[in-house]
């Protein structure tokens, strides 16, 4: 019996190496993309006004903790009267993108602080906000309907 529970551990942990061998290889999700992924979005329904959804000068101006030289470029859009807002970073390499991951998500922490008094209709969208970051490029989402914007990203990535 000792013998016969040996083995099978020992085969569970061979297909265990060797799956996770395996899973080392596979390719990364593709990177967000400017030209496609935007119009994407704001098509899919998640934004309570896609007219209102304004292409932002710089997408760096609206975060104050983002180091704005590390970004290679941008694409953002956001509305004029509510929280919701779109934002495509493509930043200079890794490193910078997961700093980029880090001060949009103080951006959203603070932002949900600041919309409590002023706007609290606001918070849930900030609260299920998309943030990600695929190789040297970051997305942050906050829409009315997170729903449909993770389901037009799942589509865009297909």
């Amino acid at each position: 019996m000792k013998r016969t529970l040996a083995a099978l551990l020992s085969l569970c942990c061979v297909l265990t190496f060797a799956l996770t061998a395996c899973g080392g290889e596979t390719t990364t999700a593709k990177p967000f993309d400017l030209d496609t992924l935007p119009q994407a979005l704001l098509d899919s329904g998640a934004f309570t006004d896609p007219e209102d959804m304004q292409p932002a000068m710089a997408a760096t101006v609206r975060f104050d903790t983002l180091d704005a030289a590390t970004v290679t470029d941008s694409a953002a859009y956001c509305s004029t009267y509510l929280a919701e807002l779109l934002a495509v970073l493509v930043m200079e390499d890794e490193a910078a993108a997961e700093a980029a991951v880090s001060a949009l998500q103080t951006y959203v922490d603070e932002n949900i602080e600041a919309e409590r008094s002023y706007r609290p209709d606001e918070v849930s969208k900030l609260e299920n906000a998309i943030l990600e970051r695929r190789g040297n490029t970051v997305l942050l989402i906050v829409a009315s309907d997170a729903d449909a914007a993770r389901s037009a990203l799942n589509t865009w990535s297909e």
